[in-house]
């Protein structure tokens, strides 16, 4: 569907092109089929629908000994999970009983604001829905002043409907803040702007793995702009400590530490909570083999430092292709291979980072990427964006149980989630393999 529009920049020409409006119509259409099919099968088969696609509806953070109010069962868990933080001097002391706070200064700030607004207001859960929607509004704002109304009206309906914005609204992720950032960079990286940095330290400030993101400036005779912007983040990063002034050294070694410790957070093989990560999805894949095979070829896949020597190599790579003095990549293609980068490598990646997913499908159409005759590979890289377009829009359940049995541990998790860490996985070698190929044949060429 998406190879076939002809338009190339929606914020420059307000038309909408018959072409476009059957393909927002169908996937609207695909959305509507997704949610009925939901509803049935959560009914039917006795398991909340939030359950399949996010994570448990009762999680633990407030009612019962805590003072904090929910939305009927459910406390979205990583809203009310920072209120913890503020009970001492410093919101990264370490303790042994407490999870690490992972967070940087930014949005430690913004939950600090949040939770002296609930303790004001009380048993109430107003600066909850206050904070549920300064989390979705920003990009709904964006979508709007950049399109035409009626199209903003369905890409809003396509992105909010999406699985990755289901699952961080679902757990109050501030992640959702960081996505205005992204699509802003990504615009303005499309468009070979020198400030386009600027647009990404937003999200860096939200989640510093998103720095990664910036490894897409690097290229041979311009590295000024990117050892500038990694600075610039950087600095930025070091500066936003100053909201917490008090022990302002100890705070950042904290905060480093908490990271440190954050990324053991999902160590073992887990379906709960979602977690996209690469390891954790060959830790899946090991751990089920080793439940029917005793074969010992598994164990090298069970491995964590041959997992983590993997994600070095990709990262190396990644920068090789980047670094080439020829094109080896397109703009669009080097703004994915990053996107797929921060959601893969970390060991504890967890649903909604595929929030990003159907940003990255709007550039793509916003600036025709599938129809650019510069486009390599084409056959597998276009079918599999397609798919993981379409697969990490629809809010479609399919539990686990219906297809293996893990016991109960994740029998209600949708198997739609499998399917786009695979996508992601199958994405990313793609590019990469395609690309060092090509880096091959130029080389040989020229000697």
């Amino acid at each position: 569907m998406i190879n076939r529009l002809k338009i190339t920049r929606f914020a420059e020409n307000k038309t909408l092109p018959l072409t476009m409006q059957r393909t927002l119509d169908n996937v609207l259409a695909f959305i509507v089929i997704s949610l009925l099919f939901t509803v049935f099968v959560s009914s039917y088969f006795q398991f909340a629908p939030t359950t399949s696609l996010s994570f448990n509806v009762e999680d633990g953070w407030c009612g019962g000994n805590t003072k904090w109010t929910g939305i009927g069962n459910h406390c979205f868990g990583d809203y009310y999970y920072n209120f913890g933080f503020f009970t001492s001097d410093s919101p990264y002391f370490e303790t042994p009983n407490r999870f690490p706070n992972a967070y940087p200064p930014l949005p430690t700030f913004i939950f600090k604001l949040f939770f002296l607004a609930s303790q004001i207001f009380g048993n109430s859960i107003v600066p909850l829905i206050v904070y549920l929607m300064l989390i979705l509004i920003p990009m709904l704002i964006v979508i709007r002043y950049r399109f035409e109304k009626s199209l903003s009206t369905k890409i809003s309906v396509i992105y909010l409907s999406s699985i990755g914005v289901i699952f961080g609204l679902d757990r109050g992720n501030i992640l959702l803040l960081a996505i205005p950032s992204l699509y802003l960079f990504g615009v303005k990286f499309m468009e070979n702007s020198k400030n386009s940095f600027y647009f990404l330290l937003p999200a860096i400030l939200i989640k510093p793995q998103y720095a990664l993101l910036l490894l897409a400036l690097l290229k041979i005779g311009n590295f000024k702009l990117f050892f500038k912007s990694v600075l610039a983040s950087v600095a930025t990063l070091i500066l936003s400590f100053l909201l917490f002034p008090r022990d302002l050294t100890s705070n950042l070694t904290g905060w480093l530490s908490n990271l440190a410790r954050f990324q053991s957070f999902s160590q073992e093989a887990s379906h709960y909570p979602i977690n996209l990560s690469m390891n954790n999805f060959i830790l899946l894949i090991s751990k089920y083999v080793q439940s029917v095979s005793s074969d010992k070829v598994v164990d090298v896949l069970y491995n964590q430092k041959a997992v983590l020597l993997l994600s070095f190599i990709l990262l190396f790579a990644s920068s090789l292709l980047f670094l080439s003095r020829r094109d080896i990549l397109g703009s669009f293609e080097k703004l994915l291979i990053c996107n797929l980068l921060v959601i893969l490598l970390p060991t504890s990646s967890f649903g909604y980072y595929l929030a990003a997913i159907p940003v990255l499908a709007l550039i793509c159409i916003e600036f025709n990427v599938l129809d650019s005759p510069n486009i390599r590979n084409r056959f597998l890289l276009v079918r599999t964006l397609k798919v993981l377009f379409i697969s990490s829009i629809m809010p479609l359940s399919l539990p686990l149980s219906w297809f293996t049995n893990f016991g109960n541990e994740g029998r209600d998790v949708s198997v739609i989630w499998y399917l786009n860490t695979f996508l992601l996985i199958l994405l990313l070698a793609t590019l990469l393999i395609s690309g060092i190929f090509r880096l091959i044949s130029f080389a040989a060429k020229k000697s």
